[in-house]
């Protein structure tokens, strides 16, 4: 017996130590993966304080800081937790970086950094929803396309057709039938007027042929015109009355269609909507598996601090730790974060882009579906909004706010803020009240409003309250959309 537990124990033990290196072995092979960093680029340029930065680069992350240096410091890498080193080492090598470089000027390219064309596996559920999606979306994109005018003039022959579609002519109203008028006097016809006559003798000839005139109508053909008259009068002011009823009747049929066409247009908006960001999932979803996942490539930029930067990115992520000023940005996919952002000439254009500003100072920001995009502290803003989502914490100064199809969020107005304008077109807005006193305008087309000094009852398309004399204003000017303005 004392044998046979012997030989169990050393039999346990053998199995737990094997356990042991088999579990050490995959940690040691995971923390390889997980470690694993190539560096592609390393590079230091001297450049002038004021240097211009031209970037152009997908699929790869981009990490921007600024010092009191007249240099600019490049690093380039990438990283891979599930691939072998051998496949990293493809990837590097696949992935090509240009940078031109002077004292005035550094321009980064990158080439290779993600597939070319997305192939597509039509067995999968998945890829077949993502590509109708896309095909949809090019469908939308080019019905949003402004119509040229062209105008062209083609005669018609007298009985040719009207066109399908060509809007009906009005029923005009029937003329009215004219009263008899009384029979001339008789011999009326026997008086002519000589010409030869004329000439010789002038007015005096005028005279004799005036009273000839008269004699032969007389008083009693008079009092039957003037019964005539009185007979049309009557019978034309019948008419006016009806045409006026015909109008009233054709002015509430217009009312109702138009009416109808806009519910109907509002109902096809929010279609849209929906249908909108259900594409954009289904598009993300697809980039996202058909990108090199397992690959992560990582730009770090050091510039100087008056460097005017101009960037386009797609696919990727760009991160600002420091105030960025004057930043010409065009994104796509591309996750934007920044410190802040400051100067009149930043412009800023971002599409299915998520976007987070601690301090927006000034600039344009261009938002195209793109579904969360966060400012916390704004000063001065000229924002444009298509079908997207955007919040902002705090308005401290000034904004400019135009947007169509998306969702406005505004959760305070300071005290020291001058002015907001905001311009909505199938949209929904919440925006609070500052506590100061501030002068208040609205006007609304096929909109609903709300406000704490505005009955909930009233259906007002436009309104106003405060005083101008304050020195603020806010100005909403609303279309087919919901505005919600709280204390």
């Amino acid at each position: 017996m004392p044998c046979s537990n012997t030989f169990k124990n050393q039999k346990m033990n053998r199995i737990i130590k094997h356990r042991i290196v088999i579990m050490l072995c995959l940690f040691l092979t995971g923390n390889l993966f997980a470690q694993q960093k190539l560096t592609k680029v390393s590079q230091a340029i001297k450049v002038n304080k004021d240097v211009k930065i031209d970037l152009n680069t997908s699929h790869c992350n981009i990490v921007f800081d600024t010092w009191n240096r007249d240099t600019v410091e490049i690093e380039a890498y990438i990283e891979g937790d599930q691939l072998s080193a051998e496949d990293l080492q493809k990837a590097l090598k696949a992935w090509h970086i240009d940078v031109d470089a002077s004292t005035d000027q550094v321009r980064i390219i990158t080439k290779g950094s993600g597939p070319q064309v997305w192939v597509v596996n039509t067995t999968a559920y998945e890829d077949d929803e993502a590509v109708e999606a896309i095909i949809k979306e090019l469908k939308y994109e080019l019905a949003d396309i402004p119509d040229v005018d062209i105008h062209v003039e083609v005669p018609l022959a007298p009985d040719a057709p009207m066109p399908p579609g060509f809007p009906e002519m009005p029923q005009l109203p029937e003329l009215p039938e004219l009263p008899e008028l009384p029979e001339l006097p008789e011999g009326v016809t026997d008086v002519r007027f000589d010409y030869e006559a004329y000439k010789k003798e002038g007015d005096k000839y005028l005279d004799k042929y005036s009273k000839k005139i008269e004699l032969k109508y007389g008083d009693d053909f008079a009092k039957k015109m003037e019964a005539w008259g009185e007979r049309l009068a009557k019978q034309l002011e019948s008419q006016t009355a009806r045409i006026e009823a015909q109008q009233k009747r054709a002015e509430a049929m217009q009312a109702r269609r138009l009416a109808e066409r806009a519910r109907m247009h509002a109902t096809q908006t929010e279609e849209r909507i929906l249908l909108q960001e259900d594409r954009q999932r289904k598009i993300e979803r697809m980039v996202k598996s058909h990108g090199d996942a397992k690959v992560k490539r990582t730009i770090k930029i050091k510039m100087p601090k008056n460097s005017k930067l101009k960037v386009k990115v797609k696919y990727g992520e760009i991160e600002f730790a420091d105030n960025v000023e004057n930043l010409k940005a065009d994104l796509d996919y591309t996750k934007l974060k920044a410190q802040g952002i400051d100067g009149s000439l930043t412009s800023i254009s971002a599409s299915y882009s998520p976007i987070n500003i601690a301090n927006w100072n000034a600039g344009a920001l261009q938002l195209n579906y793109v579904d969360k995009a966060e400012l916390h502290a704004v000063n001065h803003l000229t924002l444009n909004l298509n079908s997207s989502k955007i919040t902002i914490d705090n308005l401290m100064k000034s904004a400019v706010i135009d947007g169509n199809i998306g969702d406005l969020k505004i959760l305070n107005i300071s005290d020291k803020f001058s002015s907001l304008n905001v311009i909505l077109q199938n949209s929904n807005a919440k925006i609070k009240l500052p506590e100061t006193a501030c002068h208040f305008q609205y006007k609304g087309t096929r909109s609903r409003f709300s406000h704490p000094k505005k009955s909930a009852k009233e259906n007002l398309s436009t309104f106003s309250t405060g005083s101008l004399d304050s020195g603020k204003s806010i100005v909403v000017n609303a279309k087919f959309s919901t505005v919600g303005m709280e204390e």
